[in-house]
């Protein structure tokens, strides 16, 4: 989980995390950096704790998500979902 507070995920957060299969972002999150998530391979679920909107309006950067095969997002998450 990403604490609560984080306003940016930087470049290569996660980068070639094979094993993160699942990430819970706070709703405060304004942006992703480029190749955040790159080769995620086994990513499946990003759980975003605020709205739809809030994550059609963040921040993207380039490759973001880079050779990550699949995944779901989940907004409004909360840890009772």
């Amino acid at each position: 989980m990403v604490p609560n507070g984080v306003t940016l995920l930087s470049k290569k957060a996660f980068n070639g995390c094979s094993a993160l299969e699942s990430v819970t972002l706070p709703s405060g999150l304004a942006e992703i950096d480029e190749r955040a998530f790159y080769r995620c391979t086994a990513l499946k679920t990003i759980n975003f704790c605020g709205t739809k909107a809030q994550w059609d309006n963040m921040t993207k950067g380039k490759y973001w998500d880079f050779q990550v095969e699949s995944y779901t997002v989940i907004c409004n998450y909360t840890e009772n979902n």
